[in-house]
């Protein structure tokens, strides 16, 4: 029906309203839209993006360092992808859990990071692991493993927009 339609249009427009206000970093409006969108989600019953809202707010009280209650929802989230058998989403949230870990204080090698670095295969999943500990560490052995995945990466394919890509790039170089 179209008032469904609507509906789900408003969660979405407003979980990305809230990721609009994370980049500017008015967290507190960013607030404000992720939990609309939950709010809109959960009464539509759609799970999948009620958890990905959430994941997204659990990320926001990360920046927000309110830890505790970041560590809690993105748990939750966690829990509900690794269940429905979302590996690209289990693996954001991953992220998370070792980025909380390491500013609470467990910045070694048994951080869940290193232990992610271990296990996984994927190169893409490498480089996006060593850009998160050079933010946290600015080691340059994770931020030269990052910066050469990512340049490679983005000379296979030179004419994409790469706004994410760039973003890490720029980071990584120094120019951010």
């Amino acid at each position: 029906s179209k008032t469904l339609k609507n509906l789900q249009g408003t969660a979405s427009a407003a979980g990305r309203l809230g990721d609009l206000y994370v980049e500017l970093a008015d967290y507190k409006k960013a607030m404000k839209f992720y939990e609309n969108a939950i709010s809109v989600a959960e009464e539509m019953n759609l799970e999948s993006f009620t958890w990905a809202q959430m994941y997204h707010k659990s990320e926001l009280l990360f920046f927000m360092e309110k830890y505790d209650e970041s560590h809690e929802l993105n748990e939750f989230v966690l829990k509900k992808k690794k269940a429905a058998g979302i590996p690209e989403k289990v693996f954001e949230g991953q992220m998370l859990r070792g980025r909380i870990e390491f500013v609470n204080g467990k910045t070694g090698e048994d951080n869940y990071l290193f232990e992610m670095i271990k296990e996984t295969e994927s190169a893409s999943e490498k480089a996006d692991l060593h850009y998160e500990l050079f933010k946290l560490t600015k080691k340059e052995i994770h931020q030269k493993s990052a910066l050469e995945f990512y340049e490679s990466l983005k000379a296979k394919d030179p004419d994409k927009p790469w706004y994410e890509l760039d973003k890490r790039l720029e980071i990584l170089k120094g120019n951010e």
